[in-house]
């Protein structure tokens, strides 16, 4: 797992904070790999499915909107993939 983290401790606590309340509310899939960028998160449920969440100007979250969102979205119901990672802007 590679995590890329460009933020203060305070942004970083944050979101590790809402991914623990993510797990504990659905907690049939548990997340597997988690990474952070400087404004928006992945992360890979163990049922393979892709969720995103954060600022989404240039269209990072990959929804197919502009729209920033401040709660997971899944993006990939099944998810084929052995590593991925946000940096800055994507």
């Amino acid at each position: 797992m590679i995590i890329f983290i460009r933020m203060n401790v305070k942004q970083y606590f944050a979101v590790i904070l809402l991914l623990l309340q993510i797990v504990a509310v659905q907690a049939a899939t548990t997340v597997t790999n988690i990474s952070a960028g400087y404004y928006h998160s992945m992360f890979l449920k163990s049922n393979g499915s892709l969720w995103m969440m954060g600022y989404n100007l240039y269209g990072e979250l990959g929804d197919g909107t502009f729209n920033q969102t401040n709660r997971p979205e899944q993006i990939i119901s099944r998810a084929h993939l052995i590593n991925r990672a946000c940096d800055f802007c994507h």
